[in-house]
């Protein structure tokens, strides 16, 4: 499957469609600003930067997997930039690789990825954003400290 058409596996509606005409971009060469492993739910959340169209401006979503086997982080020299593939296997799995010069990640997780936390920023990453999500705009103006638990694990 590879990097391209990775949206068809997205399962909570089409949270990326009011940012880019058509398909969302390939998930080749985006930034990885944070990996979130949660051992208890057997969760990884992703939280990376897509580019948009217009100049200046970047997309940041978390990407959520579920059920999630076999983790292994080898690299990990944040922010990453990184090519991400998701390949199906056996059943409802997925398998997948994120790649780069600074980061080298591996797991399986089920075929549903869901895509939260989505917003647009300009430049610095740690100033203003715009969420898509009502009680994201509401709570964080900013992005929220990586101590804030209800953002990085899966909602």
């Amino acid at each position: 499957m590879g990097t391209s058409a990775w949206q068809e596996f997205i399962t909570n509606g089409d949270p990326l469609g009011g940012f880019f005409e058509g398909r969302p971009p390939a998930l080749a060469g985006v930034r990885v600003r944070s990996v979130h492993p949660d051992g208890w739910g057997q969760a990884v959340v992703l939280r990376i930067d897509l580019p948009r169209e217009t100049k200046g401006d970047t997309v940041q979503c978390h990407l959520n997997f579920l059920a999630v086997e076999d983790f292994r982080l080898d690299r990990w020299e944040p922010p990453a930039t990184a090519d991400v593939t998701l390949t199906p296997t056996t059943g409802q799995r997925l398998a997948v690789t994120v790649r780069g010069q600074r980061i080298a990640l591996a797991f399986g997780a089920h075929r549903e990825l869901h895509v939260t936390h989505v917003s647009v920023h300009r430049g610095d990453e740690s100033g203003p954003r715009e969420f898509t999500g009502a009680m994201d705009r509401r709570l964080y103006p900013v992005l929220p400290p990586t101590t804030a638990r209800t953002f990085y694990e899966h909602p």
